[in-house]
């Protein structure tokens, strides 16, 4: 071969080389594996006068073309690869790396090792006796409609495999929710499982793993092993016989559902290590005597194994997933908690389990139970009177309206708008502050004046379905 024929054969394999990216960002030759996470993507930018004149058009260019050029998604993942198996570092701060590769959620261990001041140790006290007597006043409530609210308190992976974090993270003595609920609920009588502490009691008698070694969330397998436990607690707390399930046999498999949901986040081409996670299928049990109660869920997404593992379908009318108290799944009417006539749909239900892991038990209102208070008592007129009375104080308090003027600014919003969102957060947050019947540790008598026709209609609509 002569040089001539070399130097072309390689400035070809160059320019190919260097031109590949642009042509994989527009033709898409290649199939390449998206990236997992939270991705902020840019909108290509239009072109118009004012946009390049005052540059936000070859800013936002720049952007969306260091976002979308060709093999962007191989390239990181490559990075990534080279900073995990060169130096064992990863490239997302929110996946912490333990003993024997076992892989932490940030927020979890941070929760897990918090060192708090006494002040804030109060406040969390504080705020969380508050929104447990809601509860209590809330459960209370629904019972005397038929409807059974219960507490799922969901395990932890850093309090069942401590042994597995590095030794710079160690559990202290500070104030922690799981230590306090459980007690208080106990106390006033709370219809609550615990299956936290289930799970640190069966930790050492089961053949594998309760959270998966590069997952988040509780294993699959767990969610199965429990099933049976949590129907079992439903049946026994609404008098009803619900539809169980049976375990077939437990077997090995890759990772799935949310098993490697931690590993998938650090984007890399290669396993960290051979996956180690066993699952169980489940079947329902055929029984012409069990009905299918009305089911709703509110919290964190430690139940999207629990409808990946139970077959919900036959078990239940209908289950609605409100995440969070805010978007809302399985609802072929609603999307967004928002839009929701709140006491009826809460009558319309036969169970309502508010579910949240260890992280997330500091805040167990997520501006659901102290609404649904408040609706479940008083008429739309009554709270907007009282909402009226907040907006009052806070336009003749300069303090207040300066924090707002400021808030607004920031949060590019009227005025008020501000104003209106500030006193609805107080009205909810703080219910005790401004009805009187709220006050103390006794059951509110008082009731929206519409609860017996949304409470009929609902108990109709039961008896058809049944």
């Amino acid at each position: 071969m002569n040089k001539n024929r070399l130097y072309t054969i390689l400035l070809s394999l160059l320019m190919a080389f260097l031109f590949m990216p642009i042509i994989q960002e527009q033709l898409g030759i290649f199939n390449i594996k998206p990236l997992t996470g939270v991705i902020h993507k840019t909108e290509k930018p239009e072109l118009t006068y004012q946009n390049y004149s005052e540059r936000k058009y070859q800013t936002q260019l720049e952007r969306y073309t260091s976002e979308n050029y060709g093999f962007r998604e191989f390239t990181i993942r490559l990075y990534n690869q080279y900073l995990w198996t060169f130096f064992k570092k990863f490239n997302n701060r929110n996946v912490i790396l333990g003993k024997d590769k076992w892989l932490y959620d940030r927020i979890n261990v941070e929760e897990y090792c918090q060192n708090l001041s006494d002040a804030k140790t109060d406040k969390m006290l504080s705020d969380l006796e508050r929104q447990t007597m809601h509860f209590y006043k809330l459960q209370k409530i629904l019972k005397e409609y038929g409807v059974n609210l219960f507490f799922n308190i969901l395990p932890s992976k850093t309090d069942l495999y401590p042994e597995h974090l590095s030794e710079q993270h160690k559990k202290t003595d500070c104030f922690r929710a799981i230590d306090y609920l459980p007690k208080r609920f106990d106390e006033l009588g709370v219809d609550y499982l615990n299956l936290h502490e289930h799970f640190m009691n069966i930790k050492d008698s089961v053949d594998f793993n309760l959270f998966s070694r590069t997952g988040l969330h509780w294993s699959s397998i767990s969610a199965s092993y429990v099933s049976d436990t949590l129907i079992r607690y439903m049946e026994k707390l609404s008098g009803k016989n619900i539809h169980n399930v049976r375990m077939g046999e437990k077997y090995h498999d890759a990772p799935k559902n949310a098993d490697n949901d931690l590993e998938n986040m650090l984007n890399l081409i290669f396993p960290t290590k051979p996956s180690d996670n066993y699952y169980i299928d489940l079947e329902v049990i055929p029984d012409s005597t069990a009905v299918k109660p009305n089911f709703v869920v509110i919290g964190d997404s430690y139940f999207w194994n629990l409808k990946y593992v139970i077959p919900l379908d036959e078990v239940f009318n209908y289950y609605h997933y409100w995440y969070y108290f805010r978007e809302i799944y399985f609802d072929p009417k609603y999307r967004n908690t928002k839009d929701i006539d709140l006491v009826a749909q809460m009558l319309d239900s036969d169970i309502i389990m508010v579910s949240l892991s260890v992280r997330q038990l500091y805040n167990i209102d997520m501006n659901y139970l102290s609404e649904a208070l408040v609706q479940i008592c008083y008429d739309d007129e009554y709270i907007d009177e009282k909402r009226n009375k907040i907006i009052e104080s806070i336009k003749s308090s300069s303090k207040w309206m300066e924090n707002i003027k400021d808030k607004a600014k920031k949060r590019g919003l009227a005025i008020d708008k501000v104003i209106w969102s500030e006193a609805n957060y107080m009205l909810y947050t703080f219910p005790e502050r401004y009805f009187e019947e709220l006050k103390g540790d006794g059951i509110p008598t008082c009731r929206n004046s519409s609860i017996e026709e949304i409470y009929n209609n609902s108990l109709k609509s039961k008896i058809a379905n049944n």
